[in-house]
């Protein structure tokens, strides 16, 4: 879609009718397929650990466990 807007009607600027297209496609309600977590490790954790949530799921995972 946006290959073929047509930047040239009627002077308009390009940010204008990339935001009439973002309306249309009501892009603000899109939400986003990754969220940010931050993790915090104590002293002594090792480098690949992950978090408690993980290592529970992949313990639950690894023994056939599905929730």
């Amino acid at each position: 879609m946006l290959a073929r807007l047509d930047y040239d009607q009627e002077n308009r600027k390009p940010e204008e009718i990339r935001r009439e297209l973002d309306q249309e496609l009501e892009v603000d309600l899109w939400q986003a397929p990754v969220t940010t977590v931050t993790t915090v490790r104590d002293d002594g954790t090792p480098s690949w650990w992950v978090s408690d949530e993980e290592a529970s799921q992949g313990f639950l995972a690894s023994v056939g466990v599905s929730l």
